[in-house]
């Protein structure tokens, strides 16, 4: 008798699972940055110049896409409380 209550509450809650459906809500993106194109390179300066553009460029896409997805993935945060000392003691 228990052993059958038991198979019957486990079928129950499988067809019930089974059945359930979930709508996914789909939101259009908003337009992402530019594309970085390398121009060309004949100097150091003008590589570490376009290194950093590249730079630039790669945070404008994290940034970009941290919003559309709603994500802190980039943004490291130190959450660790900072004790501060009595000066009564």
């Amino acid at each position: 008798m228990k052993y059958r209550f038991w198979v019957l509450l486990f079928l129950f809650i499988f067809l019930v699972g089974c059945a359930a459906q979930v709508k996914y809500i789909t939101i259009p993106m908003s337009r992402p940055p530019a594309m970085f194109i390398v121009e060309d390179i004949q100097t150091d300066k003008q590589l570490i110049q376009g290194y950093q553009k590249s730079i630039i460029k790669i945070t404008e896409w994290q940034k970009w896409y941290n919003i559309q997805v709603g994500s802190n993935y980039f943004k490291f945060t130190n959450n660790i409380e900072i004790v501060k000392p009595n000066p009564l003691q």
